[in-house]
């Protein structure tokens, strides 16, 4: 976005409110006019103007080596019943207000689940100390805030982790669609995504991020 907004000598801010709150403004358009990564769902698109995709994560599920040193006995032939297995074979913990949108889809029951930790180190430390037994991130995403510092969790020996499935999930922005300046920002940075992608520029900002942590 940096190099987007400066080349066209745009400028803005990035604010970073609760999840909740994020989506009710971005498609209000008044305080908030774009929102800078989300999955793709169908009320989504309803709701919100949608960029191109601009990188993709892989669902992994985590456990503790401490509690788990075998593993965990989950089915990952598909994503639906690897959820199903790690919310009632075991107890899956989540950050407050994240995470439930995927399990909701594959017919969790979500009273199963635990949704008090605050921060992600917050969710290690309640795995590790066996209050829950698994949560589950984009690998990518793990990988990346912790190569910046916001958590320390893939630099954790004691946390086993595998993928949930091979399903890649593209995110992309959003954009609301009840100020005209939704619809500018999603042509600009569509057509910016589109010549960073095929100059090679867009893989090499996010190489850092991706798959540079697994052990």
């Amino acid at each position: 976005m940096k190099e987007i907004f400066e080349k066209h000598s745009i400028k803005y801010t990035i604010k970073l409110p609760p999840w909740k709150r994020c989506l009710v403004e971005v498609e209000k358009g008044n305080k908030f006019q774009m929102l800078l990564s989300a999955g793709l769902s169908s009320e989504r698109a309803k709701k919100y103007l949608l960029s191109r995709p601009y990188y993709t994560t892989t669902r992994y599920y985590f456990w503790s080596k401490k509690n788990h040193p075998n593993g965990l006995d989950i089915d990952t032939s598909s994503e639906k019943q690897a959820f199903l297995d790690l919310t009632e074979k075991y107890k899956m913990g989540l950050i407050h207000g994240y995470g439930t949108g995927a399990l909701e889809k594959a017919g969790v029951d979500l009273s199963r689940t635990d949704s008090g930790s605050k921060t992600q180190d917050a969710l290690v430390r309640k795995l590790h100390a066996g209050r829950v037994d698994n949560f589950y991130s984009g690998f990518e995403v793990l990988s990346g805030l912790t190569i910046i510092g916001a958590t320390n969790a893939m630099n954790d020996p004691d946390l086993g982790y595998a993928p949930l499935g091979s399903n890649k999930r593209k995110y992309q922005m959003m954009f609301t669609k009840n100020n005209p300046i939704g619809m500018k920002l999603k042509l600009l940075i569509d057509q910016e995504l589109a010549l960073m992608e095929a100059s090679g520029r867009l893989d090499e900002l996010l190489a850092p991020y991706m798959n540079s942590l697994k052990r």
